[in-house]
This record gives structure tokens, sequence and C-alpha cells, in this order.
């Protein structure tokens, strides 16, 4: 029985740690960010004419998830599955094809990685 309370006490810290590191995670950026062909160069992933936009997490569905966007020229194009799923226009819509892979859009990667980041 000894050790059964000592397991317990254990695993009751240990998620009770995981729980405090998940609750205080915070966006490093903290507002919307504005990204431009020109920081980017040859790998900016968008089409001809979508030289600038902005990377942002909002949550216009009530969902414990926020949906990461770019938006240009007023359209918000949808970077992860709540955002899909919101009915925003898909970034494939301006993506430009990969001229090294037939058929494949270049990788918006990066900053996909910046507008999740809005949202945490």
């Amino acid at each position: 029985m000894r050790y059964f309370s000592g397991y317990f006490v254990l695993s009751l810290l240990v998620i009770l740690l995981l729980g405090c590191g998940s609750v205080e995670q915070k966006s490093v950026y903290g507002e919307d960010v504005t990204v431009t062909k020109k920081q980017y160069g040859g790998f900016w992933p968008f089409k001809e004419g979508v030289d600038e936009g902005v990377l942002k997490c909002i949550n216009s569905t009530g969902r414990r998830d926020g949906e990461a966007i770019f938006e240009h020229n007023g359209v918000q194009y949808a970077m992860n599955e709540e955002a899909i799923a919101a009915g925003k226009t898909p970034l494939e819509d301006i993506q430009e094809e990969n001229p090294d892979f037939p058929g494949v859009k270049k990788s918006a990667k990066k900053l996909y990685e910046i507008a999740i980041d809005q949202c945490f």
C-alpha cells in the first residue's frame, strides 16, 4: 500500500506539471504578422501579385483551436484544418507551382508555422 500511494502522488505531480506547461503557452509574436515576398525571396510560396499578406489566428467559430489564416487583399486563406472547417478560402488557390516538381505547390511551411504560433 505504501508503494501504491507513492506512485499515486508521483503520477499526480507529473500530471499537474504537464498541465501547467500547456496552460502557460503564449504566442511568440502576440499580434498579427505582416510577411512579404521581399523577406522570403525565392522561398515565397505564392503566385505573382501576392507579394504580401498578414498571418493571424482568429476564432470566429468559438471552437477550442483557432483558425490559422493568411490574409491578402481582404481574402482569408486557410492554413489549418480549423480554418478550412470555418469555410475560409483554400490556400492552394494562391500557391505557386514548384518548378522542380510539376503538379506540386511550393511549400508554405514557414509561414504556416508563424500563423499556427498565433493560435497559442
